[in-house]
């Protein structure tokens, strides 16, 4: 107490949450049980397909539920999207940015984000998919592409913002980590395959956000540890070791882009394996503590007419975590990792 009133200490961190919506695709396919598949294989496609528009609505609602201060949205690439997730938030998260965000000043958001140009059928793309919703205002935005002037595709930039005047927020999206052929103008570069890609997006954010403090970054990385203790499998577990190195983080325990059984939506994809690759990373004077793993089928409600049961609201588990800032005389600057380019073929 202080001069008989009662004075609550300043709050000394947020609470972050990334979540990848696939809102890439008009619905999240779930095919019928084909001839010569195994007798256990769990009918999909009952009745119906589940709706774009049905999981964006249910999404909606447990972020408004979530608790968190800011949320970063992978895979919101169609305008129509982000203006729905933008007016239904607003309630909680008054302040967003995407790339198709226009601003009347530096604070101020304007509803109208619409155009009357079409893309297939849609209006603007949001070029990278990247949506940050906030509780607090957003300053100094900009997106940052990995490969500027090049047609790659929609993952592989960053948004960049100040988060209420005081914390860097990096909302991420990287390329998918696989030893395939990468995009053909992005190879002109020397990146000849999506592994490659994955390096250079890692090493990328160690360049640019290492040397920082306060600094959250946070998103779908694509890439993650083994877990042999939770049947986790390695994917791309050097560059991950990168931004380990680079970084703090607290992990979850649990696989965040599951295989089937886990996420019945993998299995209309034939994706088997269990994989952590949705994190919250923090720079110097910062730590990431208390993370787990949200929007589990029970969490989210959100059973259909079709009998399969509770569904997920995606082909991803969302990640939220607390970001605490340290008192100056913890914050020791962490030692550095260089990155390494590996040699391509």
């Amino acid at each position: 107490m202080f001069n008989g009133r009662i004075v609550t200490p300043p709050v000394n961190y947020e609470v972050a949450l990334t979540f990848n919506t696939i809102l890439l695709n008009k619905d999240i396919q779930e095919n019928d049980v084909l001839p010569g598949d195994p007798p256990t294989t769990v009918p999909r496609n009952k009745a119906e397909n589940v709706n774009k528009v049905e999981r964006r609505g249910k999404i909606v609602q447990q972020l408004l539920q979530s608790g968190a201060d800011m949320v970063c949205l992978q895979e919101v690439v169609f305008e129509e999207d982000v203006q729905a997730l933008v007016d239904g938030l607003r309630s909680v998260y008054p302040h967003s940015f995407s790339s198709i965000h226009s601003f009347k000043d530096d604070t101020i958001f304007i509803n109208d984000i619409c155009s009357n140009s079409t893309v297939g059928g849609h209006k603007r793309i949001n070029t990278h998919g990247l949506l940050l919703v906030s509780k607090k205002p957003l300053t100094n935005r900009a997106t940052i592409p990995f490969y500027p002037g090049t047609t790659n595709n929609i993952d592989s930039a960053v948004l960049e913002t100040l988060y209420d005047g005081h914390t860097k927020v990096v909302c991420s999206h990287l390329t998918v980590y696989a030893p395939v052929t990468g995009e053909i103008d992005v190879a002109l570069l020397g990146l000849l395959n999506y592994e490659a890609m994955s390096t250079f997006e890692v090493n990328n954010l160690v360049s640019r956000y290492g040397d920082d403090t306060g600094t959250v970054i946070l998103g779908d990385f694509n890439i993650g540890p083994a877990d042999p203790t939770n049947s986790i499998l390695a994917n791309g577990e050097e560059n991950y070791n990168v931004l380990e190195g680079a970084f703090t983080t607290t992990r979850v325990q649990q696989c965040t882009f599951c295989g089937f059984p886990d996420n019945i939506y993998n299995q209309a994809m034939f994706e088997t394996r269990s994989l952590i690759i949705d994190h919250i990373f923090a720079s110097n004077g910062t730590e990431v503590v208390n993370a787990q793993r949200m929007f589990r089928p029970v969490d989210a409600n959100t059973t259909t007419s079709d009998a399969d049961g509770n569904r997920p609201l995606s082909d991803h588990y969302g990640v939220m975590a607390e970001i605490r800032r340290k008192p100056l005389r913890e914050s020791k600057r962490k030692p550095r990792k260089e990155p390494s380019m590996k040699k391509m073929p």
